[in-house]
């Protein structure tokens, strides 16, 4: 028996676990929760880690250095740059 996709209202084909038109999950009213996990895919808790040192940088300090930061907003200004004298030459062109 063929179902209909409770998001859009296409068709299905048995067995479908996504509708094929919209993508929505296709779910039997009954059936979430009920399937066996295996193993493999059971969740498997973790226990407390072990503090890990990192490469001279405290917490909270991933920012980038100035000159890192003064280098981007430079290229960044470069490019701009460069779209913009492209746009006045295409724009030049069309008048000509």
């Amino acid at each position: 028996m063929q179902k209909t996709c409770p998001s859009c209202g296409a068709e299905t084909f048995p067995g479908a676990r996504f509708c094929r038109r919209c993508g929505g999950p296709l779910r039997d009213a009954g059936a979430e929760g009920t399937g066996d996990v295996s193993p493999q895919a059971a969740t498997v808790p973790l226990g407390r880690e072990q503090a890990r040192t990192t490469d001279g940088l405290a917490p909270g300090d991933e920012s980038a250095s100035p000159e890192t930061s003064r280098v981007s907003r430079a290229e960044i200004e470069r490019m701009l740059r460069a779209e913009q004298d492209a746009e006045v030459r295409g724009s030049g062109s069309d008048h000509a």
